[in-house]
């Protein structure tokens, strides 16, 4: 049997609920936001990118396993992932600056519209 791999995940379809909501995860969403937060919202490895969300799992008491399951399922229209040498390249797109600006109608599954990070500390 093949082993699975998060490029299987890019061709899906987005996500979305019946009423046009993006529906993502809270560790999706962590990442996204770690991702937002560096230069130019460009990660230089997988590695960075996950040690970028941590603090924000920290504050909303996810654990790291979860955080680290949470990369292989980001829709690619969410982040662009490039192939350098030996490292994956991560950044935001326009798509997923959106999400975290919160420019187009989110729901997190389990907890209910995204209304910022604020809301989520402690859950």
């Amino acid at each position: 049997m093949a082993r699975w791999h998060w490029s299987r995940r890019l061709d899906m379809t987005e996500p979305m609920t019946k009423s046009g909501e993006i529906l993502l995860t809270l560790n999706q969403l962590l990442l996204l936001h770690g991702l937002y937060d560096r230069p130019d919202c460009i990660a230089t490895s997988m590695t960075d990118w996950f040690r970028s969300g941590v603090p924000y799992a920290m504050q909303t008491n996810t654990s790291l396993r979860s955080l680290s399951r949470g990369i292989q399922s980001i829709h690619r229209s969410w982040v662009v992932r490039q192939k350098m040498r030996s490292r994956v390249v991560c950044g935001l797109t326009e798509r997923g600056r959106a999400i975290v600006e919160r420019q187009v109608p989110v729901r997190i599954r389990g907890v209910g519209p995204y209304v910022g990070l604020r809301a989520l500390r402690g859950k």
